[in-house]
């Protein structure tokens, strides 16, 4: 936090700014160097006789602001305004965005403000060129797309509204079996009655459903939240629920205390790699008080993980996807780079796809790639992995003597309009080569670029349409006007606002072997967004690639 930190400091008269390279491990009465003389003496000592005044705290560290300066750190002044370029822990980034966070016609008018303050008609430069700067935003058409159909179990259906819908009274289209839970408690805080709150919510939500097996009373280990072997806990869980119940879990739940995210991480490394075992992490405030929608969202998660479905867009809906006689595969992919500042850690590459013939249930694969790297080095290999588990899935669950596609909807998030060209002679090379070596005919390809870091907002116009938040309705589509006049592009604003100024998702087709009508491949993508496992709320990209990014 503090490497880079600049800070201000003053001495005889000039005031100097500049970035810190490191902390003492001692204080500035106990951090010691060579004089011009030769002699020894203390940072203390030296500032006392070169300011003349005495330091009020001599035994907090030193900054280092050069190689061969040393400064009391009570003597620099932090420089105001400063950006933080650093990755920001999940707590830091819910606080920026609270704050941030502006309604839409509060951010238009700030934007109109911003404009006048930069006086972009008075620009030499601009008036050369004949630019000038409507201080006006552009009035375009969009159209609203019609809401896709979501089947639940049953046979039960719901049509979201405003981005969003209530199960209540729904079950999940494929709710998966839980043949075994326990739980570890990491909040030495968490009371007798939350824990008898979590077990009663978890048996009651997972009933109401659908999910069998969920025990009323599942054992519990408490554990303090030390040390590093936290595979270790889940191994003695799970030999603690084989000795009450005779089998060994599939699922555990663990609570962890407020700003347990390093618990987490190393929960997620052992549940996920060291063991192989479902894992649910809680948050303690939330789970001891937590209302039924709350374990709603819940028992979502655990039965996507479990491999169950927890529902599918109306197959009539999306026609292209759940044509039984041309198979449709739909993947994403997405490379995740280190945080600011970091050029020595791998970067990670991922790939999703979907397996089943309603495009809801998803399978990965991911790998380390050179850092900063964002074109996919083992694209072969990953696309052959989701497509041979596709096929294997087709065979085997649902019985398609024709298990290979015929029809690839593939997402690719990150790329930037400059990587375009790179990504359409590498990247789709590798898909079809991925193809060859699974001896399947090549199928029709569609490769579609997602991204999400663009300058483009949408306001309703006034007395038009909005949704609760301001924003403009979940279903926008804006494929003209301000869409390249060369290239095949749309925006699409498929999910509801909640918080501020909702940001479209801009779509860029670099591939369609697939011809689709515009109209087609946007119904489709805003369908895909409303399946999500892991929310009844519509999401702002499509869930292949959502899932690629986290």
């Amino acid at each position: 936090f503090i490497r880079n930190l600049k800070v201000r400091t003053t001495r005889g008269g000039e005031t100097r700014e500049r970035p810190i390279k490191d902390l003492s491990d001692k204080g500035a009465d106990a951090l010691m160097f060579k004089k011009e003389d030769g002699g020894l003496t203390s940072v203390q000592a030296y500032f006392s006789q070169t300011t003349g005044r005495q330091l009020r705290h001599p035994g907090l560290v030193c900054v280092q602001l050069s190689k061969t300066a040393w400064v009391p750190i009570e003597c620099c002044e932090v420089v105001d305004g400063q950006f933080y370029r650093k990755t920001l822990n999940p707590d830091q980034t819910k606080h920026m965005v609270e704050f941030s966070t502006l309604r839409p016609e509060e951010r238009l008018r700030n934007i109109r403000n911003g404009l006048q303050v930069l006086r972009y008609g008075n620009s030499p430069y601009l008036q050369d060129f004949g630019i000038n700067v409507d201080a006006n935003p552009m009035t375009i058409k969009g159209r609203i797309l019609p809401t896709p159909t979501l089947l639940y179990g049953k046979n039960q259906s719901i049509q979201p509204r405003d981005g969003q819908w209530n199960m209540r009274n729904m079950q999940l289209f494929r709710p998966e079996k839980i043949v075994g839970c326990a739980i570890i408690i990491y909040d030495r805080r968490f009371r007798p009655d939350q824990e008898a709150h979590l077990k009663k919510s978890l048996f009651n939500v997972t009933q109401m459903l659908g999910i069998q097996g969920m025990p009323p009373d599942p054992p519990v280990l408490r554990k303090d939240a030390m040390g590093k072997e936290y595979w270790n806990h889940l191994k003695e869980v799970a030999v603690m629920h084989k000795s009450v119940k005779g089998n060994m879990p599939n699922l555990i739940i663990v609570v962890l205390p407020d700003m347990g995210e390093d618990i987490y991480l190393r929960i997620k490394n052992a549940g996920d790699i060291k063991i192989g075992v479902a894992t649910q992490c809680l948050r303690a405030f939330k789970c001891g008080k937590g209302n039924e929608q709350y374990y709603v969202n819940v028992c979502l998660k655990i039965n996507a993980k479990l491999g169950g479905i927890n529902v599918i867009p109306k197959p009539d809906t999306v026609r292209f996807l759940t044509d039984r006689a041309i198979p449709t595969i739909v993947i994403g992919a997405d490379v995740q780079h280190p945080g600011p500042g970091n050029m020595t850690r791998p970067s990670h590459s991922a790939v999703v796809g979907s397996v089943d013939s309603d495009a809801s249930k998803y399978v990965a694969t991911s790998r380390a790639q050179p850092c900063r790297r964002e074109m996919i080095d083992d694209l072969t290999d990953m696309v052959a992995h989701v497509i041979r588990k596709y096929m294997q899935y087709r065979k085997e669950v649902e019985k398609n003597p024709n298990p290979a596609p015929r029809r690839i909807l593939f997402y690719r998030d990150g790329i930037s309009e400059g990587q375009f060209k790179e990504c359409k002679d590498f990247e789709v090379v590798q898909i079809f080569k991925a193809c060859d070596r699974l001896n399947i005919p090549r199928p029709k390809l569609t490769f579609v670029v997602v991204g999400k870091r663009h300058h483009i907002r949408f306001f309703p116009a006034p007395g038009g349409g909005s949704d609760k938040s301001g924003n403009v309705p979940a279903g926008l589509v804006v494929d003209r006007e301000i869409t390249s006049p060369v290239e095949y592009d749309f925006y699409l604003q498929s999910h509801g606002g909640l918080l501020g100024t909702s940001r479209s998702a801009h779509y860029n087709v670099l591939v369609d072997e697939n011809n689709f009508l515009p109209d087609d491949l946007q119904r489709i993508s805003f369908s895909l967004c409303h399946v999500y496992a892991r929310s009844t709320r519509s999401v702002s990209i499509v869930p292949p690639v959502y899932y690629a990014d986290t």
